[in-house]
């Protein structure tokens, strides 16, 4: 038995060692990427999000008009300026990462020391993290993610008043960047809440402090439901963007869609309820393994932990049914789910997962990681918006893993 046990440990540990390297190459593989991408415009005015960067409340109220408007206070918004606009929105989303992830790893420090890269590569090679927003910068959807950082920074202080104020200032400036993160920002102010409650106070107060919170957020999210852009206005934005005036579809024109309006849509992109399920169930596959992956890291239960997972999976199956960009809304799920984990107290009770696995002899730690690791690595290339269903029978995805694979050994020591 005890040679067993020391064979067991080595061979975690060899796992552990081997992650790590790999890890770190892909960290600095990711770095270097973004940086290669931010000295040129890679077509990024001209394509989906350009337009979007042109709205702002000159002429009313205008849903997603927060980005535009300061751009337009801080700037001539010229295409130059714009280009830097982007990408200080993507870094400024790839540190909201960094600091979601710390203070999760802080977490860790009473904890196995050898989690710790177990953690940060489930955390930074899943296809629903860094990689969403290098792949697809400037969108404006990374305020949700800047957002969620501002969250745990906001549960960081003591100041009961600091603290609520704070809380609905995030969640008013992320849904007025994007209506649909409303969604995601309300368990965050539901911790705050709870958080700077001295002793336990009864759950209608605690949601009448959260709706006095999210007041700012709701009267924003129902104005961009109620109200729409003007076509002229929508005109001047495509104009200010380079795009010709017949464009169809882009972040200008969606504006003036109703919700039933953008269901039609994603069904029409989507090409049939099929190819929606296909993605559904595969985001759904990388999201739950990456979330148990970090739940068995943690040296201790979060609470509520796996009652926000579910709640944020649901919310990214239903926004799936409104936008296209499915890959998008899970990256928005499992990030935010990240800082719900970082911000929300531990538990008294063993964690479900391990308990689970530990009554089947399964190391959970070890298993449980590795899993949601070759999940990752195996979704790694599909695309950001639609999975179809033809595209899998004819393994056109599986063409692109092997370059995904080798890339960053291929950046680091040339062709493998």
């Amino acid at each position: 038995d005890w040679s067993s046990d020391v064979c067991s440990s080595d061979l975690a540990d060899v796992v552990v060692a081997v992650v790590a390297t790999y890890f770190v190459v892909c960290v600095a593989w990711l770095v270097v990427s973004v940086l290669k991408r931010s000295v040129g415009d890679y077509g990024l005015l001209e394509g989906w999000i350009g337009p979007q960067y042109f709205a702002d409340y000159s002429h009313g109220f205008v849903r997603r008009g927060l980005p535009g408007a300061v751009l337009g206070l801080l700037s001539d918004r010229s295409p130059r300026a714009v280009l830097v606009a982007m990408w200080v929105l993507t870094f400024a989303a790839l540190a909201g990462v960094v600091v979601v992830a710390g203070r999760l790893l802080a977490r860790l420090r009473n904890g196995a020391r050898t989690h710790i890269p177990l953690l940060l590569a489930v955390i930074v090679v899943s296809p629903i993290s860094v990689s969403e927003i290098v792949l697809d910068p400037g969108r404006y959807d990374f305020i949700g993610i800047i957002a969620a950082a501002g969250f745990v920074g906001v549960g960081l202080l003591r100041q009961k008043w600091l603290v609520l104020v704070l809380a609905a200032l995030v969640a008013a400036v992320a849904v007025a960047g994007e209506e649909l993160l409303l969604v995601f920002v309300v368990p965050l102010v539901l911790l705050c809440v709870r958080r700077v409650s001295v002793q336990p106070i009864p759950r209608a107060r605690v949601l009448r402090i959260v709706g006095v919170v999210l007041a700012p957020a709701l009267v924003l999210a129902a104005l961009s439901a109620l109200m729409r852009p003007s076509a002229s206005f929508v005109a001047s934005m495509l104009a200010g963007a380079g795009h010709p005036p017949t464009e169809v579809y882009n972040s200008a024109t969606v504006l003036r869609l109703s919700l039933s309006d953008e269901i039609r849509l994603a069904y029409d992109w989507s090409r049939g309820l099929p190819n929606m399920v296909l993605s559904a169930v595969v985001w759904l596959a990388v999201y739950s393994t990456a979330v148990g992956a970090v739940a068995v890291l943690l040296p201790r239960a979060v609470q509520g932990y796996w009652r926000a997972a579910g709640y944020f999976a649901l919310v990214a199956l239903g926004l799936g049914l409104v936008g296209v960009d499915n890959r998008r809304w899970w990256t928005l799920a499992f990030l935010v789910q990240l800082a719900y984990a970082a911000m929300a107290p531990p538990g008294d009770q063993p964690e479900q997962l391990s308990t689970w696995c530990a009554r089947r002899r399964i190391r959970a730690e070890v298993v449980v990681p590795a899993l949601a690791l070759v999940v990752a690595l195996v979704t790694y290339d599909l695309p950001l918006t639609t999975i179809f269903v033809s595209d899998v029978a004819n393994h056109d995805y599986l063409v692109g893993l092997d370059r995904v694979w080798r890339a960053p050994l291929h950046w680091l020591v040339g062709r493998v």
